[in-house]
């Protein structure tokens, strides 16, 4: 099937504010992300990650991310792997600092840039493109997309989480429910 979500990390370990920041509530009732429509937790990396099984959801959608950036650096990735889609963006005292988007509507190997996108993403770039020029083409099936985890890496390399991947801590399933506190 695939995921369809979307996620904010706020630079903080201070989860009641993270969440107050975002709009969101917090519910005490525990289990793996993927099992609520909005769940969140402290990464080891000290980021607070709420997770939006919704890829449109209000409260994370990019008009929204200057008020928040506003008290925290915010970053917001978005997945949608039926459509092969990913992007991810960095947010500080209200401005966007990076966007990095994977549309393969516009072409199997698109991957483009805005603002001062981290010097890492050179090394990502490389390495996905040329897997992805390398893979081997058989008709039917369709080919892997490895640029599609580009703008996912970046964000992974920064937070230390990754939609499809187990948390470094072994955390999968300490995540707190969390509802719309608007």
């Amino acid at each position: 099937m695939g995921f369809s979500i979307s996620w904010i990390a706020v630079r903080s370990d201070r989860a009641d504010a993270a969440c107050r920041r975002i709009g969101l509530r917090r519910t005490g009732e525990t289990a793996a992300f993927f099992d609520f429509p909005i769940s969140g937790t402290v990464l080891p990396t000290a980021w607070y990650i709420a997770v939006f099984n919704d890829i449109a959801h209000p409260l994370q959608r990019a008009e929204r991310l200057p008020q928040i950036s506003a008290e925290f650096p915010v970053l917001r990735c978005l997945v949608e792997e039926h459509a092969m889609y990913s992007a991810a963006e960095s947010w500080i005292a209200g401005e966007r600092a990076w966007h990095i988007v994977h549309d393969p509507r516009i072409g199997r190997d698109h991957l483009s840039t805005t603002g001062d996108v981290p010097a890492e993403f050179a090394a990502i770039e490389r390495d996905l493109t040329a897997r992805q020029q390398s893979a081997p083409r058989m008709a039917p099936l369709v080919p892997v997309d490895y640029v599609f985890d580009a703008p996912l890496l970046m964000a992974q390399r920064i937070t230390g989480f990754k939609h499809d991947e187990s948390p470094p801590d072994g955390r999968s399933g300490n995540w707190e429910s969390l509802i719309d506190g608007c």
